[in-house]
């Protein structure tokens, strides 16, 4: 788990204003893509699924070490994500 706290403390050193500066060029208005390509350690919003169907979380979120976790509580998700795109926060 430490390492998961040292990359989140590195992005949260990253952050001007309030809002995640990413160092990688992309498109965030882009469209969904599939869960299979989502980039470990960057902030990414999720399309989740569970018993109540799919929806988009209000936070952003980070997959270390195969699981994702709320970028903002540190907490481990307890769904299923299902798409992702990049983050702006």
């Amino acid at each position: 788990m430490s390492g998961l706290n040292d990359r989140l403390n590195k992005l949260s050193e990253t952050r001007r204003g309030g809002r995640y500066t990413p160092n990688d060029t992309v498109n965030v208005h882009s469209a969904w893509n599939p869960i299979a390509s989502v980039p470990s350690d960057k902030p990414v919003k999720l399309k989740v699924q569970d018993h109540l169907g799919v929806y988009m979380l209000p936070f952003p979120c980070l997959k270390h070490d195969g699981s994702f976790y709320n970028l903002k509580t540190r907490s481990k998700l307890a769904v299923k994500p299902v798409q992702w795109k990049e983050s702006t926060e």
